[in-house]
């Protein structure tokens, strides 16, 4: 058996074998010295201290690349946290002409092309489509469709935090402010 010297480290052996046992465990260790060299743990087999130890994954990868250096532990952070890398700033895209105010007429027809877009979505979003209106309204300087519903359908048209009635705003002013007109939408209590 290779491994008899184990044997009798475990369960002893009697006095009168003791000397020739010895010189055939110290053989049989000689032996079985290559095998267990080869049957060392691995670094993934190895306890987080032994890792450390040794110097971890990212010690055995910088020894693999050839580079021995290591990396700052923050390195593209700032206090720890993660941040995006630095861009050069955007140039801002300047229209080429600048916008010329509609005439009243363009200014109407576009104003009621936004208030039908603004029902269309709005009956989208409700439970009773019929019960929905829009009205265009002239505040100071700016252009209001104002939408009237059932009280129940407010807060389909409102959404969470507030985000379907922005996001129908901004579509509206994005569309009148390409064509040079304020223009905002809002709900009637």
């Amino acid at each position: 058996m290779a491994f008899s010297f184990l044997k009798n480290l475990f369960f002893g052996s009697s006095s009168k074998e003791e000397p020739a046992k010895e010189e055939t465990a110290k053989e049989e260790s000689l032996e079985a010295a290559p095998i267990l060299a080869d049957a060392q743990p691995s670094s993934s087999d190895r306890k987080p201290a032994q890792r450390r130890r040794h110097g971890g994954r990212g010690q055995q990868r910088r020894e693999a690349a050839g580079t021995e250096e290591r990396r700052p532990r923050n390195h593209g952070s700032r206090n720890g946290r993660r941040t995006r890398p630095e861009r050069a700033p955007e140039e801002r895209h300047e229209p080429s002409e600048p916008v010329t105010p509609p005439t009243p007429e363009e200014e109407a027809e576009l104003l009621e092309k936004l208030k039908e877009f603004t029902l269309f979505v709005a009956k989208g979003l409700v439970s009773e489509p019929d019960m929905v209106t829009a009205e265009l309204v002239k505040k100071e300087n700016t252009n209001v469709i104002m939408l009237a519903c059932e009280k129940k359908d407010t807060g389909k048209i409102i959404g969470k935090n507030g985000k379907i009635i922005a996001s129908i705003r901004i579509l509206v002013s994005g569309a009148a402010g390409k064509s040079g007109v304020h223009a905002t939408v809002d709900i009637q209590d």
